[in-house]
């Protein structure tokens, strides 16, 4: 109650001006650990979104608690299933069990049309054959939204205080690649297409919330940790709940970062960004493509385009296949070469 009643105060404060065609998403954390109430309280503030998302984990997901959702007005759901292989998830620290990963995938298709499902791949001890089973099986449901995250060792987590010690190994690169690639071979050849590196939907279903962030439209996030992109200025609140519940009852924002981005910011941010998407970025609506055009006659923007990781139609600029897996540095290249 006391979470719920601050979050309201937050949305009060700052008055969201909210456009046609709107999204909400709940997540972050473990959202569906709240009761039905909390969604339809906040959601009396949110009215006509077109698509609504809560996170639900597999051990909360009932039968009766799905359909108490759908009867707030939520018309998605994205489950936290990891992977089915039961080895893996204690290896994760998950707390669900393969049936229930099962069941929870049932209960959701049988309540909504929009269930989309987590994967993770590159978990230690994880071979390639456990990613092709874990694929097999889920193409037994008819879930519409697949995203598939490789294992990261964040810097302050326990993964990465045991991966330190010795406790867990690493996944080796070249298998960790096979592991993506397989993945997103077998999701397309059931009828999937990737839109995003790391997502893929059969027609008509990719994650409308989660576009408008890669092409870097404003989202407003509420509560502990929430991020915020308001007209080119990002904000995040603070993590910690008591610091976030006494700055609400001061009448003060609760922001821990306010980052302002000039114009060439703005665009490093919609290419890094956009460059995610398969459809690539469109570099004459970003203002940049006479000066792409010129660094492309020689240096590394022509290795990249000669060697496959990038396509260029004069217009858009695309990462191919063989670049997806290294996105990261694919994009760190381009940058640099347009605005060293």
């Amino acid at each position: 109650q006391v979470y719920l009643s601050h979050l309201l105060k937050e949305v009060e404060i700052r008055k969201p001006a909210l456009k046609k065609d709107f999204t909400v998403y709940f997540g972050g954390g473990t959202p569906s650990t709240m009761k039905p109430g909390f969604f339809s309280t906040v959601l009396s503030f949110f009215h006509g979104g077109s698509e609504i998302t809560v996170e639900v984990n597999p051990e909360d997901a009932g039968l009766s608690y799905l359909k108490s959702l759908k009867s707030m007005g939520i018309n998605r759901v994205s489950l936290g299933i990891q992977t089915f292989n039961e080895r893996l998830l204690k290896v994760l620290g998950r707390n669900h069990k393969k049936e229930q990963v099962l069941k929870a995938i049932e209960n959701a298709l049988s309540v909504f049309d929009n269930v989309s499902v987590d994967v993770i791949y590159g978990i230690p001890s994880q071979r390639l054959s456990d990613v092709e089973k874990d694929i097999s099986e889920l193409k037994a449901f008819d879930v519409k939204h697949v995203s598939v995250y490789g294992l990261t060792y964040y810097e302050g987590t326990a993964f990465n205080r045991w991966l330190i010690s010795g406790k867990l190994k690493e996944v080796e690169e070249d298998i960790f690649r096979k592991m993506y690639y397989t993945i997103k071979d077998m999701l397309e050849d059931s009828g999937f297409v990737q839109y995003e590196v790391s997502n893929f939907s059969k027609s008509g279903f990719r994650c409308k919330h989660n576009i408008s962030y890669w092409k870097l439209k404003n989202y407003i996030g509420f509560g502990p940790s929430a991020a915020s992109f308001i007209n080119g200025r990002y904000l995040r609140n603070v993590s910690d709940l008591n610091t976030y519940v006494n700055l609400i009852d001061s009448g003060l924002l609760p922001f821990e970062e306010d980052i302002s981005f000039n114009d060439e910011e703005i665009k490093k941010l919609k290419l890094s960004m956009g460059l995610r998407l398969i459809e690539g970025v469109n570099l004459e609506e970003l203002g940049v493509k006479s000066l792409f055009d010129r660094k492309l006659a020689s240096g590394k923007l022509l290795l990249l385009e000669e060697s496959g990781y990038i396509s260029y139609d004069g217009t858009v600029l695309k990462v191919e296949r063989e670049g997806l897996f290294i996105l990261d540095f694919i994009e760190r290249i381009i940058i640099d070469e347009l605005f060293q």
